[in-house]
Protein backbone atom coordinates (compact mmCIF):
# COMPACT_ATOMS: atom_id res chain seq x y z
CA UNK A 1 0.00 0.00 0.00
CA UNK A 2 1.35 3.74 -0.53
CA UNK A 3 2.43 5.31 2.12
CA UNK A 4 -0.22 8.13 0.66
CA UNK A 5 -3.19 5.82 1.77
CA UNK A 6 -2.13 6.20 5.81
CA UNK A 7 -2.10 9.45 5.31
CA UNK A 8 -5.71 9.76 4.13
CA UNK A 9 -6.35 7.30 6.84
CA UNK A 10 -4.93 9.46 9.16
CA UNK A 11 -6.77 12.49 8.70
CA UNK A 12 -9.76 10.94 8.24
CA UNK A 13 -10.01 8.95 11.18
CA UNK A 14 -9.07 11.97 13.88
CA UNK A 15 -11.74 14.41 12.09
CA UNK A 16 -15.07 15.47 13.93
CA UNK A 17 -15.95 15.37 17.21
CA UNK A 18 -16.04 11.61 17.52
CA UNK A 19 -12.33 11.50 16.04
CA UNK A 20 -9.64 9.44 17.20
CA UNK A 21 -6.38 11.07 19.22
CA UNK A 22 -3.59 11.54 17.47
CA UNK A 23 -1.38 8.43 19.85
CA UNK A 24 -4.63 6.06 18.83
CA UNK A 25 -4.50 6.99 15.33
CA UNK A 26 -0.68 6.57 15.46
CA UNK A 27 -0.80 3.08 16.61
CA UNK A 28 -3.21 1.75 14.09
CA UNK A 29 -1.07 3.29 11.23
CA UNK A 30 1.51 1.57 12.74
CA UNK A 31 -0.46 -1.51 13.09
CA UNK A 32 -1.82 -1.63 9.53
CA UNK A 33 1.86 -0.96 8.28
CA UNK A 34 3.18 -4.00 10.12
CA UNK A 35 0.81 -6.33 8.12
CA UNK A 36 1.03 -5.50 4.54
CA UNK A 37 3.48 -4.22 2.19
CA UNK A 38 4.23 -0.38 1.98
CA UNK A 39 5.75 1.60 -0.63
CA UNK A 40 6.89 5.16 0.02
CA UNK A 41 6.67 7.78 -3.03
CA UNK A 42 9.39 8.41 -5.08
CA UNK A 43 9.76 10.34 -8.80
CA UNK A 44 9.02 6.75 -10.95
CA UNK A 45 5.55 6.50 -8.83
CA UNK A 46 4.89 10.23 -9.57
CA UNK A 47 5.49 10.56 -13.15
CA UNK A 48 3.45 7.27 -13.58
CA UNK A 49 0.57 8.66 -11.46
CA UNK A 50 0.38 11.80 -13.71
CA UNK A 51 0.25 9.46 -17.10
CA UNK A 52 -2.53 7.48 -15.08
CA UNK A 53 -4.36 11.10 -14.96
CA UNK A 54 -3.77 12.34 -18.29
CA UNK A 55 -5.01 9.09 -19.71
CA UNK A 56 -7.74 8.36 -17.54
CA UNK A 57 -8.83 11.86 -16.43
CA UNK A 58 -8.76 11.32 -12.57
CA UNK A 59 -7.52 13.25 -9.85
CA UNK A 60 -3.83 12.69 -8.95
CA UNK A 61 -4.12 12.01 -5.29
CA UNK A 62 -6.46 8.96 -7.07
CA UNK A 63 -4.15 8.22 -9.95
CA UNK A 64 -0.97 8.30 -7.03
CA UNK A 65 -2.56 5.29 -5.03
CA UNK A 66 -3.39 3.72 -8.40
CA UNK A 67 0.51 3.61 -9.58
CA UNK A 68 1.30 2.34 -5.63
CA UNK A 69 -1.22 -0.74 -6.18
CA UNK A 70 0.31 -1.00 -9.69
CA UNK A 71 3.71 -1.27 -8.30
CA UNK A 72 3.00 -3.66 -5.42
CA UNK A 73 1.17 -6.09 -8.16
CA UNK A 74 -2.28 -5.76 -7.61
CA UNK A 75 -4.99 -6.48 -9.99
CA UNK A 76 -7.86 -4.73 -7.89
CA UNK A 77 -8.33 -1.74 -5.94
CA UNK A 78 -11.27 -1.52 -3.53
CA UNK A 79 -12.12 2.34 -3.71
CA UNK A 80 -15.28 4.58 -3.92
CA UNK A 81 -13.38 7.36 -5.14
CA UNK A 82 -13.09 6.16 -9.24
CA UNK A 83 -15.12 4.77 -11.95
CA UNK A 84 -16.51 1.39 -10.33
CA UNK A 85 -15.20 -1.68 -12.29
CA UNK A 86 -12.97 0.42 -14.72
CA UNK A 87 -9.57 -0.44 -15.82
CA UNK A 88 -6.88 1.64 -14.48
CA UNK A 89 -3.85 0.78 -16.39
CA UNK A 90 -3.77 -3.12 -15.17
CA UNK A 91 -5.53 -2.44 -12.22
CA UNK A 92 -9.61 -2.87 -11.71
CA UNK A 93 -11.42 -0.98 -9.50
CA UNK A 94 -14.62 -2.22 -7.13
CA UNK A 95 -16.66 -0.29 -5.27
CA UNK A 96 -16.90 -1.95 -1.70
CA UNK A 97 -20.15 0.45 -1.44
CA UNK A 98 -21.81 -0.26 -4.77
Amino acid sequence: MPVQVLQEFYVNVIRGPRGLGHSEAAAMIDEIAEARPIIASDLALRRHALRLKERHGIAFWDAAVIAGALRLGAHTLMTEDVSNGEDYGGIRVLNPFA
